[in-house]
């Protein structure tokens, strides 16, 4: 920075842009004027970093002329706000002596006022009006920091949901499975007669389904069957879509009765289902096979589980499909 010098000779015009920063509203001309008349004032090139979190600082700065640019991390990265002319910065730092927080670089030519960390005191042990204008301008800017949190935490959340969704059925898929599985194991006792129950689904002949009448035919299927799917379970079921034709049923706290029984409805829904193409015309009949595990004192861990599941689904399809069929593995 360039000093250019004390105040003496731009006082008015500089004391109006003061007045409009919210730390000095409301202040007495004449007292604003004395309290200027002790800083300095110094002119910022173009890009040059006014405050810098890796460096301590002792100053605090109002905008005169320009603009500042607020960087949360490098200089290259994106600003996350641009300041401009009776803003300040570098308040917290007066208050906690520690390092700033962002990254502060001047977006063009500008002038700065400089306040030092005494200056600062003195004006919080002399002025209830500052005081007053301080809190409220922290006040403002947290406020600020936590409107910004929230969107980010709904960003996340939506980015969250995005992740672990599969696109075509709206159903959860493959990854929210890998790890929602693992965790429904652990919460269940399988000593109780009421354990995890999984399901492997797969829709019959679906390759050659697709094969005669085509993708956004399958797509259409693929989509009436979630449905079907959804409908069919609980409230604390778990369906996901496993891939290609082949779908995930979690049943938490199920008996084997009732596990045979949710599976028996689901496949009778889909029976019953009289499934269109994404034009709306009538589609051949649709049937779905199903392999059921149940979680043993062996059978406890997710790849066991799937496993058994994947070979109740084979033996069900070599039974003639359309049909459930319980694991046999202990």
């Amino acid at each position: 920075m360039k000093l250019i010098g004390t105040l003496q000779n731009h006082l008015p015009l500089y004391a109006s842009i003061l007045c409009q920063h919210q730390l000095f509203v409301g202040f007495d001309t004449a007292l604003l004027l004395h309290f200027m008349q002790a800083c300095a004032l110094y002119g910022l090139d173009e890009q040059e970093v006014l405050l810098n979190p890796n460096a301590a600082t002792a100053h605090m700065y109002v905008l005169i002329q320009g603009a500042l640019q607020i960087h949360l991390e490098t200089q290259d990265g994106e600003a996350v706000a641009l300041i401009g002319p009776g803003e300040s910065v570098g308040e917290l730092s007066m208050i906690d002596n520690a390092r700033p927080s962002a990254r502060v670089i001047a977006a063009q030519t500008g002038v700065v006022l400089e306040i030092s960390q005494t200056q600062f005191w003195h004006l919080v042990d002399q002025s209830t009006l500052f005081r007053r204008n301080l809190l409220r301008l922290l006040t403002k800017r947290l406020r600020g920091n936590n409107h910004t949190l929230k969107h980010r935490i709904d960003l996340s959340q939506e980015y969250k949901v995005t992740a672990y969704t599969d696109a075509l059925t709206g159903l959860n898929n493959r990854r929210f499975l890998n790890e929602i599985l693992p965790k429904q194991i652990k919460t269940h006792d399988t000593q109780t007669g009421k354990n995890l129950a999984l399901v492997m689904i797969d829709i019959d002949f679906f390759k050659k389904f697709n094969d005669q009448h085509g993708h956004q035919a399958g797509d259409a299927v693929l989509k009436q069957v979630a449905q079907c799917l959804q409908s069919g379970t609980r409230p604390d079921d778990f369906v996901a879509r496993f891939g290609g034709e082949e779908f995930c049923l979690i049943l938490p706290h199920t008996t084997e009765q009732d596990a045979i029984f949710i599976c028996e409805r689901m496949r009778s829904l889909v029976e019953q289902t009289t499934f269109l193409n994404h034009t709306g015309d009538k589609l051949p009949k649709v049937t779905i096979s199903l392999g059921l595990a149940l979680q043993t004192p062996t059978l406890n861990n997710p790849q066991t589980l799937l496993e058994s599941a994947d070979k109740a689904l084979y033996q069900a399809k070599k039974n003639g499909r359309n049909q459930v069929c319980l694991s046999t593995s202990q």
